[in-house]
């Protein structure tokens, strides 16, 4: 108990001596100058002559209209067509086949290592972007 409280007064003078020497780090002082001070009338804390003096116009917010939904084009134009694909990913090379049915697919990876993997692909023009069973995420170029 006496090491604690021994410990916490050293370091409460440490800490101390910290503060105080950081802030007057270039030998000014902070001086207020008499000039600078405010003083506060009665008139102007009153909130009904402050409410009358400050009037602020508002003009209203011009109505948004929703945005249009967009349409996404495919070359395929929403048929169903099977593509090959292949990168390079997490694990080396990669190549398969996705079944593409508009702008998603799904289809089967393989790696180097002959592990397969499931993989959903989402068509962004000319790249399909694709995650895999375990979270990894490729892009292959078309």
């Amino acid at each position: 108990m006496i090491r604690t409280t021994r410990f916490i007064l050293i370091l409460t003078f440490f800490m101390s001596g910290v503060l105080f020497s950081c802030g007057n780090q270039g030998g000014e002082e902070n001086v207020l100058n008499p000039a600078d001070s405010i003083t506060a009338t009665p008139e102007a804390t009153n909130e009904d002559t402050i409410a009358a003096d400050t009037v602020v116009a508002v003009e209203p917010e011009p109505v948004k209209e929703p945005a249009k939904k967009q349409t996404v084009t495919t070359p395929n134009n929403g048929k169903r067509e099977t593509l090959y694909i292949s990168t390079y990913g997490a694990n080396g090379k990669v190549w398969g086949h996705v079944t593409m049915n508009g702008s998603t697919g799904r289809g089967t990876i393989h790696d180097e290592g002959e592990n397969s993997y499931s993989i959903t692909v989402t068509r962004h023009g000319n790249e399909l972007y694709g995650t895999d069973q375990n979270g990894r995420q490729y892009v292959f170029r078309l």
